[in-house]
């Protein structure tokens, strides 16, 4: 039988096995591959066919009782508790009785091993059209811990030694204590539960491990697992193991054995040879009662080549359909196989429930991942997701190999389902109320109450999606904060324990990647992830992770991966003691990546030029050995790297717990706080791309009145909020804009003139990764005078074009009076032979500078509207006149096809006959 995706190696970090009382000069763990074992002539009494392997020797006990004793200690009750996720109020007691304690230890899971292969070692480059590769290097975690940090591992040999990398000859020690009826090893744990009075079921996760696999499947070492509700008593006949009440059982309904070997496969994911997948056994219980189960893994045939048994999250629950024996969860994701193939149906408090996973795509042999997410709306303002920003997570799931459904409404597409199908039916997304703060801070500092979460979720969260989905509100802002304070982005119920209820909390921004990065991030935290993978060291320049808050809404330049991901690589560990500054991130070739740190622990994140050299102390020198912090505090630490992708908690909360009696926290403590709009504005980076001339006044304005300007500009990431503005006015001087963010940023900007005249104003935009000067923008200021500008001609003036000498008679009168927005008057030119009539409509500028006053108008043109006239007009002896005439709709005074009438052709007005002006100051 082929292995199982989630067999795979993981070698992230080391084991946490939690022995007590080692004595001075005793033995510590060898993290590499004990010795083999010298093959002895023994001869299987009952050989299975063909050529049976020979068996290893037992192991050497040391001298005397008392140095056996000395060599391990059980865990405490509270370990064993904790391990197996029982809470205080159903825990009674726990008891290995005569076992020897080397049997029983808790592990989290993660092989004693080197770390990853080449943790220094460059990042695969992945390509969009390979979904899988991403998947393949990240690996697929170990299935247990199946929830919390830790889970409980009893062997026939030392249980400490469950994560070593296989053995050669196979692991084998031979215990002291319990024997069986054979005289084999044997290991036996009782545990008393107390069942809350709503308990109809008893769960847990269990896989069973052997080193017998596959050589001696079918003959007499018929190791065996047995979890018995009620009594412990059990025999051995004809080479098995009778135990009454055992539902720890494999999917065919048999004891978990070795010969049962249709349900185990080739193990690399431990010291062990060969493994069942991770299986759920039940058990049906009458509620209010003390409860007892026996836990037992024992050798049959002699005590060599150990078998083990992988024990985690027991659980009691309200299901009364339970079913006495075990259920596979072939790829670990939380959702047993039975589910995902024929649909999830439940009893609680008297009715019946289904939930329809095949249809919305569920597949037992692939990680799916569920959310619902409801969101507030009312008539004028909704916080419904952006389909492209959900869209973006779903596919950066799908290359690490995982579904991520997401039922956000009835028209979200089921992406897994058939093909280009909608949720439609079986979604059960919903509207909100809207409202400006949703919850409140709870008692605790940095802490939060989940009352308001759990109102809403009790009257629009389907009870049966409890245990199969993540529950999600969209809302304005959470708790009200102090004037100053940013509001946080999100918040997630369980975070390095995992949890199934979060929060996507966006005010009134809606900036492109603000979404999805939160989005992400708190789901992160509902897999298991703190803000540094696996803790909460927040932007570790070696963490390439939305749960970085210096990569929440932008992974660093060069990153290959898809815009928004969780790591997918463990970069080597960065010693904020002992920085070499030519090594950089430790990346063996330079991929373009520039990672994102602070110098000194200080201030927004500083990109690096590039993936090898980095100035970690930013004092423009290259160093071997520099010591500063470069994350987002001031402490010297070693700092992490992590494969989140790896490493994620499927089980969190209530997932994969029907019915459970599951007491979700009231109230939450962030490690610190959660990520706002400011680090958003922080972080997000991006260049300015401005292409359009300023927006300025078409009218002439008065000297002394403000003048106001606007621009919009376009950003490569984010929504312009991070931006900075200048304007320049053409008249020397320069003033700060004021920008506003969204998905089409402007800046805005005012100005008052003190000399009239006509000036070039150009704004300049400045982002983190580069800088625009907009195209410049014309603004015409008049004097702000009571001068009155008037004219009468009747004469030759020469026109421009193919046009022959005309008689143009031009009549002005003029004035500015105050207490008016603009001057007064009107205007009227007639050129006879072009046959043109232009009358002024309005009147919106009159300029007088010292014998030279300017008019502008609106005017008609053979009673067409929609034409402008300047007439410039000049004291003097001889007097001089110009008259321009144009269409603005085809360019300015200046633009040959735009002009209709020009009577000089040139830039200065030309010697006017008979021509009255009176130009008065």
């Amino acid at each position: 039988m082929p292995a199982r995706p989630w067999l795979a190696v993981a070698t992230s970090a080391t084991l946490a096995v939690l022995l007590s009382a080692l004595p001075a000069g005793a033995a510590t763990l060898d993290p590499a591959p004990a010795p083999g074992y010298p093959a002895l002539p023994v001869s299987d009494p009952t050989p299975p066919q063909d050529q049976a392997p020979a068996r290893p020797a037992p192991d050497t006990a040391p001298a005397g009782p008392a140095a056996r004793a000395a060599a391990a200690a059980a865990p405490s009750d509270d370990e064993i508790a904790a391990a197996l996720d029982i809470p205080s109020s159903w825990f009674v007691s726990a008891s290995i009785g005569q076992s020897d304690p080397r049997g029983v230890a808790v592990s989290d899971g993660v092989p004693i091993s080197a770390p990853d292969p080449g943790p220094d070692g460059p990042i695969v480059p992945m390509g969009a059209g390979d979904p899988g590769a991403q998947a393949a290097a990240a690996g697929d975690p170990l299935p247990f811990p199946s929830r919390g940090e830790t889970f409980l591992v009893m062997s026939t040999g030392d249980a400490s030694r469950a994560m070593l990398p296989p053995v050669p000859s196979g692991e084998s020690t031979v215990l002291d204590g319990l024997d069986n009826e054979q005289g084999n090893d044997k290991v036996q744990l009782e545990l008393v539960l107390q069942a809350p009075q709503d308990a109809r079921c008893l769960a847990m996760d269990v896989a069973f491990l052997s080193e017998e696999y596959p050589d001696f499947v079918g003959g007499s070492y018929n190791d065996a697992f047995t979890a018995q509700f009620g009594s412990g008593d059990m025999w051995i006949v004809n080479g098995a193991v009778d135990a009454p009440g055992n539902f720890a059982r494999d999917s065919q309904g048999n004891p978990l054995t070795v010969n049962a070997s249709f349900d185990l496969q080739d193990s690399t994911a431990s010291t062990y040879d060969g493994s069942t997948a991770r299986l759920r056994s039940a058990t049906p219980v009458l509620g209010g009662r003390e409860v007892k189960v026996f836990l037992t893994i024992q050798d049959l045939g002699d005590s060599v080549l150990d078998s083990a048994a992988f024990i985690d999250n027991v659980f009691f629950s309200e299901d009364a359909l339970c079913r006495f024996g075990s259920t596979e969860d072939s790829d670990g994701d939380g959702l047993l196989d039975e589910w995902e193939e024929n649909g999830f149906a439940m009893t609680v408090g008297g009715e019946q429930w289904f939930v329809d996973l095949p249809a919305m795509g569920a597949d037992p042999r692939t990680k799916d991942v569920f959310v619902e997410i409801d969101y507030m709306s009312d008539a004028t303002h909704s916080h419904a997701p952006d389909p492209a920003e959900i869209a973006d997570i779903v596919d950066s799931f799908a290359r690490s190999g995982i579904h991520l459904h997401v039922d956000y409404g009835r028209f979200a597409p089921l992406t897994y389902g058939q093909p280009g199908a909608v949720w439609g039916s079986l979604s059960q997304a919903d509207q909100i109320p809207h409202t400006e703060h949703f919850g409140s801070s709870g008692f605790l500092t940095n802490s939060y109450s989940w009352r308001a979460f759990d109102a809403v979720k009790r009257d629009n969260f389907d009870p049966a999606r409890a245990a199969l989905f993540h529950y999600n509100l969209w809302v304005h802002r959470m708790e009200e904060k102090p004037a100053g304070q940013g509001y946080p982005s999100g918040r997630s119920r369980g975070v390095l324990e995992g949890g199934s209820d979060f929060i996507v909390s966006l005010g009134n921004n809606i900036s492109r990647g603000y979404q999805a990065g939160t989005f992400m991030h708190e789901l992160g935290h509902n897999l298991g992830l703190g803000h540094g993978g696996s803790d909460h060291v927040n932007g570790k320049p070696n963490y390439l992770s939305v749960m970085n808050y210096d990569h929440q809404f932008k992974l660093p330049v060069g990153y290959p991966g898809p815009r928004f991901d969780y790591s997918f690589v463990r970069l080597a560990d960065l010693d904020e003691h002992d920085l070499d500054e030519n090594v950089g991130i430790g990346l063996t070739a330079d991929l373009g990546l520039r990672p994102r740190f602070h110098c000194n622990g200080q201030g927004q994140p500083v990109t690096a030029p590039k993936s090898q050299p980095v100035d970690w102390d930013c004092d423009g020198n290259l160093e071997s050995s520099v010591s500063t912090s470069v994350n987002r505090d001031s402490e010297l630490d070693v700092l992490h790297g992590h494969n989140d992708w790896r490493n994620l908690v499927f089980t969190g909360g209530a997932i994969g717990m029907p019915g459970a009696i599951v007491d979700l926290p009231e109230e939450t403590v962030d490690p610190e706080p959660e990520a706002t709009y400011e680090t958003y504005l922080e972080v997000v980076g991006g260049a300015p791309e401005v292409t359009a001339a300023p927006t300025l006044p078409t009218s002439p304005v008065t000297v002394g009145t403000e003048v106001a300007a606007s621009a919009t500009f376009s950003v490569t990431e984010g929504d312009g909020g991070n931006m900075t503005a200048q304007w320049s006015w053409g008249d020397g001087a320069v003033s700060d804009g004021v920008v506003t963010a969204g998905h089409a940023p402007a800046v805005t900007g005012t100005h008052v003139y003190t000399t009239p005249g006509t000036y070039q104003v150009s704004v300049t935009v400045v982002g983190p990764d580069g800088t625009a000067t907009s195209p410049a923008g014309t603004v015409t200021v008049q004097g702000a005078t009571t001068s009155r500008a008037s004219a009468t001609a009747a004469g030759v003036l020469r026109t421009t074009g193919n046009r022959t000498a005309d008689v143009v008679h031009v009549a002005v009168d003029a004035r500015t009076v105050p207490g008016h927005s603009g001057p007064l008057g009107a205007s009227l030119v007639r050129a006879t032979n072009a046959k043109l009539t232009v009358v002024g409509e309005r009147i919106e500028r009159l300029d007088v500078t010292g014998a030279t006053a300017v008019i502008e108008s609106r005017v008609l043109v053979n009673g067409r509207s929609g034409y402008r006239q300047r007439i410039t007009l000049v004291d003097g002896f001889p007097a001089r006149t110009r008259i321009q005439v144009w269409d603005p709709a085809s360019g300015g005074p200046d633009v040959p096809t735009a002009v209709l009438l020009d009577t000089t052709g040139g830039a200065a007005p030309a010697p006017s006959l008979g021509v009255l002006i009176d130009v008065r100051d």
